[in-house]
This record gives structure tokens, sequence and C-alpha cells, in this order.
């Protein structure tokens, strides 16, 4: 079986919530999980990565923020309706908000968890 990669910053509180409902909606192994804190490959740059979610499909295309979790979600045959964010207006509202949330998710994590990041979040 082919697994897509995500790649995605394991010290954010909400980043290891989201890889942690993946992982448990992932019951056929699809996905390999890689913290990009403990290894960054080379084909993937780190300032980039910690700054929105990567995956790499099976066939080996690199997709990012929300094109990456919409992808992620379809391939675990989860969240179908997430392909509505593929739709051209949603798709640049949804991309607005992401980078958003991106570049402010500590606070967001300090503000819903109580913590802003960790040395290591740990996997629920």
């Amino acid at each position: 079986m082919r697994q897509a990669t995500i790649y995605f910053d394991g010290t954010c509180p909400l980043c290891v919530r989201e890889m942690t409902a993946l992982r448990l909606a992932d019951s056929d192994d699809k996905i390999r999980f890689v913290d990009v804190t403990q290894h960054c490959p080379d084909h993937i740059n780190y300032r980039e990565a910690m700054y929105e979610l990567h995956v790499e499909t099976p066939d080996g295309e690199l997709l990012k923020a929300v094109d990456a979790n919409v992808f992620i979600w379809r391939f675990i045959r989860r969240k179908p309706w997430l392909v509505l964010l593929k739709l051209p207006i949603l798709k640049q509202l949804t991309l607005m908000a992401y980078r958003v949330f991106a570049k402010h998710r500590q606070r967001i994590s300090l503000t819903l968890l109580g913590r802003d990041k960790c040395e290591q979040c740990r996997w629920d």
C-alpha cells in the first residue's frame, strides 16, 4: 500500500491535535506522519513546513496549506465535504483564513488549549 506523508510542526498543540485526529481516523495506515521539528527531509523546506502543513502524495506531489488538508482527509475517505473548499471563491477565503491561523496558531493554541507551545507534544 502506498502512503501519503504529512509534515507538521510537532511543537504546536493545535497541529498535534489535528494529527492525532488524522491518525485515529486513518484505520488503514495510509498516512506517514513526520514531525519536521524532529526530522525534516532535504526535499522539504523547514521554514515553509513550520508555517503551513505539507503533504506528499503517494505519487510524489507536494501539496501545502488548504490543498494539503483537503487531500489528506479525502485520501483516508473522511470529511468529504472538505472538497467544497476547492471551489474558487471558497478556496481563496479558506486560504486567507488558513494563513491567519498559521501565523497566529501559538496564540490560538494558548487561548483554546492553555498552552502555546510544547517541547514535544504528546500524541493523545
